[in-house]
């Protein structure tokens, strides 16, 4: 897996291309949804946390959802 720095550098290139939005601190957009199996649990939590360190906003469940609500509305 890349490091952050790399991560922040390649996010910086794509976003001078206009093929991502910046991120700002008052509207975190979630531009990465990450789908894996239960037991790939702990490599989805790392490579999570590597784009997130990067300024790369994740979407992740359970994280990201509370029990019970529908997937789709949250997303």
């Amino acid at each position: 897996m890349p490091c952050p720095a790399a991560l922040r550098s390649r996010r910086a290139k794509l976003t001078r291309a206009g093929l991502v939005s910046p991120l700002t601190p008052t509207a975190m957009p979630k531009p990465v949804f990450i789908s894996y199996a239960t037991d790939d649990t702990a490599a989805a939590e790392q490579m999570r946390d590597g784009l997130e360190a990067a300024s790369i906003a994740c979407w992740m469940a359970p994280r990201d959802i509370a029990p019970g609500l529908e997937y789709g509305s949250k997303m």
